[in-house]
Order: structure tokens, then C-alpha cells, then sequence
């Protein structure tokens, strides 16, 4: 065989096994070091995929992510316990739908919370008394724009997907 062929080949599985190598280090080391740290039993990392936290009106004294929280931003979740939510806080939540909820507190009474996202101007039903089994995390920081790739990714999938049947 050709030397010039073998050490392509060479080349290729070299790139290929440090690539395997990176995904099972992200996989199995950083994802469940990252819930370790922060308190999470899942990654915690999720992707804005509405508008529903966007706005400009400024006018409400929110501590939290006072300028809202942008479609295609990444936020970090931590798993901040139940009981010491206040109102204003952002909060990662399950609800009667495939993927999590993002939106503020809005009401906390006794062990039930109501959340509403910052652009809609009342709270749904599947916002109203979200128990503790139902919370996921606390949202503490926005990574922005960086969660495009992943609804791009996702887009390209469903497209794919649909074109197939």
C-alpha cells in the first residue's frame, strides 16, 4: 500500500478516536460533574426555545434577569432548594408539555407556586400550583445566543425527520 494513503488513514482514525474520546469525556465526566456541582440530578444546562421571558418594559423592580431572558439563550440551572424560592426568582419547571418550563414566580402560596412568562400578560394554567415535584431548578446565569446552535440542530433534525415520511 501506498505510505502517503496509510498515513491519511492514519490521520482520519487518529481524529476520529480523539473525537470518541472528547464525547465520552463530555458524556460521562463533565455532564454528571456539572449536576454534581450544581446541585442538579440532570445536566444543568437548558436552551430558550420561545419568546415567552422576552421584553423591554423595564418598569417591574425584578432582581432577576431584570432585561428578561432571550430565545436562543443557554441558562444554567441550580438546584436551589424548594422552600427558599421568593417571588421574582426564574425557575425551571415541568409541565403538561415534552420540554421544561422557564418563567418567573409570581405568586408563592403555601408550598404552590404561580409562574408567568415576562411577555404574557397573565399566568396559564399549567403555571398555577407547581409543587416541588414539579420544580426543576433555579435559573442563575444566561449564557446569550449560544443556544441557537442547539435549536438550529434540532430544526435541522425535525426537517429531516418530516422529509422521510
Amino acid at each position: 500500500m501506498n505510505v502517503k494513503l496509510l498515513n491519511v488513514i492514519k490521520k482520519v482514525l487518529i481524529e476520529i478516536l480523539f473525537w470518541l474520546l472528547l464525547l465520552m469525556f463530555v458524556k460521562f465526566i463533565l455532564f454528571p460533574l456539572s449536576a454534581l456541582i450544581f446541585n442538579m440530578d440532570r445536566v444543568p444546562l437548558f436552551t430558550v426555545a420561545s419568546g415567552s421571558m422576552e421584553h423591554n418594559n423595564y418598569e417591574k423592580n425584578w432582581e432577576a434577569f431584570y432585561r428578561g431572558i432571550n430565545t436562543g439563550d443557554m441558562i444554567v440551572v441550580y438546584g436551589t432548594p424548594y422552600e427558599e424560592l421568593k417571588v421574582g426568582d426564574v425557575i425551571v419547571f415541568q409541565a403538561n408539555r415534552l420540554q421544561p418550563i422557564i418563567h418567573r414566580i409570581v405568586n408563592i402560596d403555601s408550598e404552590l407556586i404561580t409562574t408567568q412568562g415576562d411577555a404574557n400578560s397573565y399566568s396559564f394554567d399549567f403555571e398555577k400550583d407547581i409543587t416541588k415535584d414539579r420544580y426543576i431548578g433555579k435559573v442563575v446565569a444566561r449564557i446569550p445566543f449560544i443556544g441557537h446552535i442547539k435549536l438550529a440542530l434540532v430544526n435541522m433534525y425535525k426537517a429531516v425527520k418530516n422529509g422521510e415520511q
